[in-house]
């Protein structure tokens, strides 16, 4: 997995002590609300407004994203565009299918092990001694330096829990964060504008073993079949607005 910081998530952990072994025993629902910041605030769609995770030891399921320990799946679903481009007449210039996939990974020891590495490209983290209580819950903050391509930081607090979720956990952009992400703020541009993810509920329990099945109507992919019909796709919606 490539050590790129992603804007939808970032995700941190130390390089102490990171035993797959020791595993959580957390089973349940953590409830998440987004919200934003500035002096206009930014209108956050209501499918994104609120959102959750469910947990069950080293498994945990975060949008489209679904880990079992260090294995991580991603599902990605183009059927609606595919849907709207035919109902014009439109097709794709090779992809003929519903454009469902997932791709699953595991991920290395090497690549968990690096994230700590103080850099001035990509990513790393520094954690600072400062904790606070989220829905009764002790979670501890890191600091996520990401560095553009003209090498500025833009540091991302986050503050996450231990004592819930996957040794090492992958929901935040696919990174790696000990734990559970219960609050996290980036900055999104330069006015003071922010979006804040953070936990407002943790139900125990209310998970079962099929909410961790991979998805019906998905078929496995590659990251290359992904990128071919992305490309397709922008090219068929350019075309169409021509």
């Amino acid at each position: 997995m490539k050590r790129i910081f992603m804007l939808a998530a970032v995700a941190v952990m130390t390089m102490s002590a990171l035993s797959l072994n020791a595993q959580n025993k957390f089973k349940g629902i953590i409830k998440y609300t987004m919200t934003s910041s500035g002096e206009v605030a930014i209108d956050i769609p209501a499918s994104q407004a609120e959102s959750e995770a469910k947990v069950m030891g080293e498994k945990f399921v975060f949008g489209d994203m679904m880990q079992d320990g260090r294995e991580v799946t991603n599902y990605v679903d183009f059927s609606q565009y595919i849907a709207m481009l035919g109902a014009q007449g439109v097709e794709l210039e090779t992809y003929r299918g519903e454009g469902k996939f997932y791709i699953s990974e595991t991920v290395s020891q090497s690549t968990i092990d690096s994230l700590t590495i103080p850099c001035t490209e990509g990513f790393y983290v520094e954690y600072l001694n400062e904790t606070k209580t989220i829905c009764d819950m002790k979670a501890k903050l890191a600091r996520v330096h990401s560095f553009d391509e003209e090498g500025k930081d833009h540091p991302m607090d986050i503050w996450y829990c231990e004592e819930i979720g996957p040794a090492v956990n992958f929901a935040l952009g696919g990174i790696g964060i000990k734990g559970a992400p219960l609050q996290f703020s980036q900055q999104l541009d330069d006015n003071g504008h922010a979006i804040t993810l953070t936990a407002t509920k943790i139900i125990k329990g209310k998970v079962k073993d099929v909410d961790f099945l991979n998805r019906a109507g998905f078929k496995e992919g590659t990251k290359e079949e992904l990128l071919l019909v992305s490309r397709e796709l922008k090219e068929a919606i350019e075309l169409m607005q021509d």
